[in-house]
């Protein structure tokens, strides 16, 4: 199977005016599996993202996952990627709603954070991930106007 990278979508924690969710999450849950499969028939990721103890911290739900052989997190410029697979599992299962197959979620992440600080754990089927969060600093710079 073959993974496919979803569209990276900024931080929340870097936009002040993006707190609202992507607005094809909201129908995530109601699409067939049809419609899934056509746009390329990704595993799901649901994260979370919030601040705490000077850390970023995303979350994300991947239950039923051996952590040490099917989950990858890579940090390098400027990006959080979460990804892995699920392997089939079942037998001559008559029905299944189970996501099997690759996954890949990736995160941007704010200018300065040091990558090599990131630290991940996996318990009761949650990826942890912390991230230091770099020091604010004005990025912004002063244009001189002059007159003509």
């Amino acid at each position: 199977m073959a993974t496919k990278d979803v569209a990276v979508r900024n931080s929340s924690l870097l936009n002040a005016f993006n707190d609202f969710p992507v607005f094809s999450d909201w129908f995530e849950d109601f699409l067939p599996d049809r419609i899934r499969l056509l746009n390329g028939g990704m595993h799901p990721i649901k994260v979370e993202e919030f601040v705490k103890d000077g850390d970023i911290v995303v979350r994300a739900e991947l239950p039923g996952i051996d952590p040490d052989r099917d989950i990858n997190v890579h940090v390098g410029d400027g990006y959080l990627t979460i990804s892995g697979q699920r392997e089939e599992s079942h037998k001559d299962a008559k029905l299944s709603e189970f996501y099997y197959g690759t996954f890949t979620r990736t995160i941007a992440l704010p200018a300065g954070v040091d990558e090599k600080s990131v630290k991940a754990d996996y318990k009761d089927g949650i990826l942890e991930v912390h991230v230091k969060k770099p020091a604010a600093a004005d990025l912004s710079t002063r244009v001189k106007i002059e007159r003509k």
